[in-house]
């Protein structure tokens, strides 16, 4: 292990999403010597889903960004 597990996650305000280990050190964890290796397929999906996502998260923190700014804000979001 090259580095403790808490400095090698992600914990967003909602938790710990997505682990899994992979066998490499720091400067190989992400070269793969093909699509078809497991680690880059998992990475693929995981990176795809997100992508798929992303709109619908952003329109959900936008409104939930206008809800609590109240109807009298002056402050606009532009989402280009």
């Amino acid at each position: 292990m090259m580095v403790p597990e808490n400095s090698a996650i992600h914990a967003g305000k909602h938790g710990i999403h997505d682990q899994w280990s992979i066998n490499e050190d720091h400067s190989n964890i992400v070269k793969f010597n093909s699509p078809f290796n497991s680690d880059y397929e998992i990475i693929e999906s995981r990176i795809k889903k997100l992508v798929a996502d992303a709109p619908g998260v952003i329109r959900e923190r936008v409104g939930n960004h206008r809800k609590s700014k109240g109807p009298f804000t002056n402050k606009r979001i532009c989402v280009c």
